[in-house]
Parts: C-alpha cells; structure tokens; sequence
C-alpha cells in the first residue's frame, strides 16, 4: 500500500510527460514541481507517521538513502544535459522518477548510494536496442538499392580518397581502442587506492567503466585528436600497464583484462555507428533557413551556413552555443535578421527525440525486475 502511494502519482507524472513531449516536444515545469511536491509530501508524511505513530526507528536511515539516491541522480542528469545527452526536461524528470520510485525496486544495484542508476541502464539499454535495429533496417535497405544501381566508374583520385578514409578510421579505432584501456587503467588505479570504499566498487566494476565511456568518449576522442602528445599517452599507458603486469607474471589476469576491454570496446563501437548511421539517414530534416524556430537542433553543417550568412552583417560572435534544448528565442530572431536575399537556403536539423516514454518504461523494468537489464544479462550468462 506504502508503494502505491509513490507509484500512483509516478504513473501519472509519466503518462502526461509522454503526452507533452510527442505533442509539443516539451515537458512543462510545473509537472516537474509537482512531481517533486508529491515526492516531499509523501515522504514526510511516511516519516511521521513511522517515526512517531508505530515507532520505526529504521525510518530515518531510509530517508537518508532516499536524499542521497535523489541528490545522485541530479547530478548524474544534470552531467547528461550537460554533455548534450539530452534535454533538461528529460534530465528534470528523470530526477522526478528517481525521487518517486521506492528504493525497493533498485534492490539489485550495484551503486549503493546510487541505486537509480538502474534507472539510466533500463532507459538506454532499450533505446541503443531499438536505434541498433532500425539502424540495421535502413542499412540494408540502402544497400540493397545500391546494389541495383549502375556501378560507379572509380577514378585514380577517388580511389585514393577512399584509401586514405580508411587509414583515417583503423587509426580512430585503434585510438579508441588504447582510450578505452587507458580508462581501465585509471579505473584500476582509483579502486585500488580506495579499497574498501563506496569508490572501490563503483570504479572496480567494469559496467560504471562502459557507461562512463559512452557518455564522455566524444570529448576523450575530440582531446586526442587535438595534439600528438595526447596520443601517446593514450598508447602508452596501457602498453605499459600490460608489461609491467607480464614481466611480475600476471600474464592471465592482463589476457583477462585486454579481453574484457576489447568486448567492451567492439559492442561500443557497434552501437556508436549503428546509431551515427541512424541519426545520419532517418534523424535529420531539411528546412529553410528563415523557418528555423526556438528548439531546432541545427547540424553542424548548418552551424556552418548560419555563421557565414552572419558574417556578412558581421555578427556571427552574437550567435554563440546551443545545448541540448536547441536554438534560443534571441538566436532565431539574430537569424531574422539576415537579409532576406542570404535567407535563400536549406539547412539541416536534427528530428526531436522523446525520451518521456523510454523512461516510463525504465521504470516499469525496474518495478518488474528490481534490477537492471544489463545485471539480468550478467546473471543469465554466468
């Protein structure tokens, strides 16, 4: 009865956020103070009535465990928004769900002052999952109708395009590759330093490693790519790390570890271009330039047209940056005011996303299993 009461106002906080998100692409503030209303509410009402009517001592730890699990989660939706992840409205009403949901539906984490995170696993999981199947779809639509086209005549000089394409890509993955163990490493490192810590487990395990690389690989790979030395590092490190670990006889442990790191690194790679690939074919509209309104996503090729159409009137240093809500109102009307004869131009938009009902269905996934998608695996192939 106890969880129904948080569960009820979840589902209703969720079923509307899906209606506003689809609809208008937007999830309105006040449905996110009134999800943290009823969160404050309910929680102070159970405490009194524990605390002083059957006497629950226990009370009090559990209220503890529901502000650290709530504060984690603002911080991790807050890093999320940030990196351009998602929008704030997803990263406030994930906040929302994590501060509804009962921690015993989050039994099974493996972050104990984190337990929503199981949150963010069952969201992202399924969402990769159906990104990596339509992705699948489209390729072998496109390859099939490439197949009954006229073969291309290829020159001397395409031929060395496509040459040089390719070393560019093998010399990413092997960056990649030597990023992904690098992070190990300092993983490694961290959990040993802080043994027997909340640190140690949660650097320790090689799922927080995964997600962590999802989340900042763009930024890693965007240092790397800046300069030489950063480069070397990333090969150095793990080239050391595994020699070091050779030569005092840990050669199993090291295979076991490159081994881990690799599986991790090729199942990234496949999501990574599954859903670049997606996003590329299916996740992008053409619009003219004056029709851009407040929340368009421009491309980066857009990003491109609309600086150098500003640069005639010379105020492309107004424009600045857009998150992830998309193009401000003070930025669509600087677009305005390009002369009407520069506005002649198609530019291209990314398609709005709805998170809302991914996260309602994390939430029933949670509720069902009392884990996440990713321990279940875990489970069933040990």
């Amino acid at each position: 009865m106890i969880d129904f009461i948080f569960l009820a106002p979840m589902f209703v906080i969720g079923i509307i956020a899906i209606y506003t998100d689809i609809k208008r692409n937007k999830i309105p503030n006040q449905l996110i103070v009134s999800g943290f209303i009823c969160a404050i509410t309910l929680y102070t009402f159970v405490f009194i009535y524990d605390r002083f009517f059957i006497g629950l001592q226990t009370n009090l730890d559990y209220m503890i465990e529901v502000l650290l699990n709530t504060a984690s989660a603002m911080v991790a939706g807050y890093v999320i928004w940030d990196l351009r992840l998602w929008s704030p409205g997803d990263a406030k009403l994930f906040m929302v769900y994590a501060a509804l949901l009962p921690l015993k539906f989050y039994s099974s984490s493996f972050i104990k002052f984190f337990p929503s995170i199981n949150l963010l696993i069952n969201l992202f999981v399924p969402l990769v999952i159906t990104i990596v199947l339509k992705a699948g779809f489209v390729y072998a639509g496109d390859f099939l109708a490439r197949r009954k086209m006229k073969p291309i005549v290829e020159t001397a000089a395409s031929k060395e395009e496509k040459k040089q394409t390719r070393i560019f890509r093998l010399k990413n993955l092997g960056y990649s590759l030597a990023m992904f163990f690098t992070v190990f490493v300092f993983f490694q490192i961290v959990s040993r330093m802080f043994s027997g810590t909340i640190l140690a487990s949660l650097f320790g395990h090689p799922l927080f490693a995964f997600c962590f690389m999802i989340i900042v690989s763009g930024r890693l790979m965007n240092l790397l790519n800046k300069n030489k030395w950063s480069k070397r590092l990333a090969i150095l490190i793990p080239a050391s790390y595994l020699i070091y670990h050779v030569l005092i006889g840990q050669w199993q442990s090291v295979l076991g570890s490159a081994r881990m790191v690799v599986i991790m690194w090729f199942i990234f790679n496949v999501f990574k271009q599954a859903i670049a690939f997606y996003v590329q074919t299916r996740e992008i509209s053409v619009v003219p330039l004056n029709c851009l309104k407040k929340g368009d996503m421009p491309c980066p090729s857009a990003e491109v047209i609309i600086k150098s159409k500003l640069s005639v009137v010379g105020r492309v240093d107004d424009l600045g940056s857009w998150g992830p809500e998309g193009l401000s109102l003070e930025q669509v009307a600087l677009i305005s005011s390009i002369p009407a004869e520069e506005q002649k131009a198609d530019v291209e938009i990314y398609k709005t996303f709805s998170f809302a009902p991914y996260m309602l269905f994390s939430a029933v996934l949670c509720i069902l299993t009392r884990s996440s998608l990713v321990a279940l695996l875990v489970n069933w192939i040990g």
